[in-house]
């Protein structure tokens, strides 16, 4: 047996190996959702899903209502945030330490926000448990992912957008708001789903 045959018999070998390994994970997740989806539904009863003390409706809605409150929040200020660091920050030291900043902020464990928020929110104000302490909490998590998408968004686009606007004699404000944030609606958009998608699982927070 030649050499050549000897490494495709192995390179036949080891596909196999990493085909049957892949197909087995597949298999192995659907049976598990399978599992799951099939109990749940089984098990569900409509005093479950209502508002009453034993059910999931005021849970449901409270996550809901949570979710959007921390959107808001961080809408409100990421997005902005993403603007000045994409078309006014210039590059120098305070530029690199704020980057760094919602890059470290990014990275924070979520029981961590969640004391820093009863700290400041409960505490500090006196107030009592309430659900807008623990979305302006959820959203100190969600605030840097919808930073970092703006900022990257903006600065993705080709630079023909800005030169053209430019040239057209719009300033600098008018073309971030009439043809640089439409060009990049989408992966903002795509940037607050999966915002939303983190603000959900943050439970601990």
């Amino acid at each position: 047996m030649t050499s050549i045959e000897t490494k495709k018999k192995k390179d036949k070998m080891m596909t196999a190996i990493f085909t049957g390994g892949a197909a087995f994970a597949v298999i192995l997740l659907i049976a598990f959702v399978l599992y799951v989806v099939v109990s749940g539904v089984s098990g569900m009863t409509p005093q479950l899903l209502s508002f009453s003390p034993t059910g999931l409706g005021n849970m449901f809605f409270n996550t809901i209502y949570l979710v959007v409150l921390a959107l808001v929040a961080s809408t409100i200020t990421g997005i902005p945030a993403g603007i000045f660091l994409a078309e006014y920050a210039k590059k120098g030291r305070i530029t690199h330490w704020v980057r760094m900043a919602v890059e470290t902020l990014a990275s924070l464990p979520s029981i961590v926000v969640g004391l820093f928020g009863y700290l400041v929110f409960i505490v500090m104000t006196g107030s009592q448990w309430n659900l807008m302490a623990g979305a302006l909490a959820v959203s100190i998590l969600t605030l840097p992912l919808v930073t970092s998408v703006t900022e990257d968004a903006l600065r993705n686009l080709p630079p023909s957008y800005r030169n053209g606007s430019l040239g057209l004699g719009a300033s600098h404000w008018q073309t971030i708001w009439h043809v640089l944030l439409p060009a990049c609606f989408p992966r903002i958009m795509t940037g607050l789903i999966l915002a939303a998608g983190r603000g959900f699982g943050e439970a601990a927070a």
